[in-house]
């Protein structure tokens, strides 16, 4: 089994920014134990979260839930990373707690009725707008290097990256009680730059990102940056939840979720397989790699011989935008569509860009790219639209997270 890949890429994820360091994971579950092929829409989470809360992670439903099977060798729902159906084009991961690291503690105002102490300000005149800026930029670019694909097929582009993942920003890095300062904003957006594709893909944040806020355990709390744990444990299918300890690897999710760089599988955190690692169904590797023999190998490039079950041979890396054509069993790439144009089993597989949705008739292989749906409109992520990161499915509509309204 491969590691679900980013939440942020599927639907109602909000993995991206998770990744980022500035968002937290939406605990929305969703059954993905009769996704068993390859597919082009939907996201992924992992059935004990998203990251098991789809956003960082997980393997999600059919998307095109409203037509019936049809024997075509290829899903129509997701993007499928491994044997067990592990990632949708997923953002993301998604890609997710808010990522943040181990905070210290020591600071905390524990006297306080809120768990709020005072965190200071800059003392330049850089503001939290102009840092936000600086920041998309520096991770959108960054993301764009590691995956074009999947930048593509969650935004279309770098410039609706920046513009999407600049709500996330403000609003967690500028929540009540965040750990943030604009100018830390814009030195965690510099340290992309080198940071490895392996610990983007895997959620693990530099240090520059890892800052914690002084919210205290048992609080409340709607992202990691504002917790002094910098762990946000959130309530299911809600967008606020309380600050708590993060979860240890080997140990029991929390409420579906683990700290940053660990997915929650069987009940459990661990840690995504490197290259070389063993793994197994209920150990995945991270989503960079493929499952195969036991172990955690490169996976499968253009042309090269593959099997999405991963039991013949190792799956293709999705990372690049590739997929196991059922019918040659080797690696090819998918073809990206924009709303409006043809989708599915065409002569590439074709998965809809910009978060869009593949609606599929009732008895056919191929149908038409809807758009996402806007911030605050109706979405459904089995029949469609999907909503487009930062905002998440809830409720049947797309919400984005306010940190600093959870009281």
């Amino acid at each position: 089994m491969r590691r679900p890949l980013l939440t942020a890429l599927s639907a109602g994820a909000m993995l991206l920014p998770v990744l980022a360091g500035c968002g937290s994971d939406p605990p929305v579950f969703i059954d993905d134990s009769k996704d068993t092929g390859t597919s082009a829409d939907s996201g992924a989470t992992d059935s004990a979260k998203p990251d098991s809360a789809t956003p960082e992670d997980s393997a999600k439903e059919d998307s095109s839930a409203d037509s019936a099977p049809v024997d075509s060798g290829v899903d129509t729902g997701s993007i499928d990373t491994g044997a067990v159906d592990t990632g949708t084009i997923d953002t993301g991961s998604v890609d997710t707690g808010v990522d943040t690291g181990t905070a210290d503690t020591g600071s905390v105002d524990t006297g306080s009725d809120t768990g709020v102490s005072d965190t200071g300000s800059d003392t330049g005149t850089l503001t939290l707008d102009a840092a936000c800026d600086s920041w998309t930029g520096d991770f959108c670019s960054r993301y764009d290097t590691c995956s074009s694909f999947f930048l593509k097929y969650v935004f279309g582009d770098v410039t609706k990256c920046k513009e999407r993942l600049k709500i996330s920003c403000l609003s967690h890095f500028g929540a009540t009680g965040s750990g943030f300062t604009p100018g830390k904003v814009v030195t965690c957006g510099k340290s992309y730059a080198t940071k490895s594709c392996l610990d983007m893909f895997d959620g693990k944040l530099t240090t520059e990102c890892s800052i914690p806020g002084p919210v205290i355990n048992g609080k409340a709390c709607g992202s990691n940056a504002q917790c002094a744990s910098g762990f946000c444990a959130l309530e299911v299918s809600s967008t606020c939840g309380a600050c708590a300890p993060p979860p240890a690897a080997g140990t029991a999710c929390l409420k579906g979720q683990c700290a940053e760089g660990m997915d929650c599988v069987s009940g459990l955190c661990q840690v995504p397989g490197r290259l070389g690692d063993a793994c197994s169904t209920s150990k995945p590797c991270g989503a960079s790699f493929s499952c195969f023999g036991g172990k955690c190998v490169t996976p499968g490039k253009g042309g090269e011989a593959c099997d999405a079950s991963q039991i013949s041979a190792k799956d293709c890396s999705v990372i690049d935008g590739l997929y196991c054509d059922p019918s040659t069993s080797l690696c090819k790439f998918y073809a990206l569509a924009k709303p409006g144009e043809s989708c599915g089993a065409l002569t590439a597989y074709t998965a809809c860009s910009s978060s869009g949705f593949c609606k599929i008739a009732s008895g056919s292989t191929t149908g038409t790219c809807m758009s996402s749906a806007g911030d605050g409109a109706s979405c459904d992520d089995t029949t469609g639209p999907k909503c487009m990161s930062p905002a998440y499915c809830l409720s049947s509509v797309c919400r984005l997270s306010d940190p600093s309204s959870c009281k």
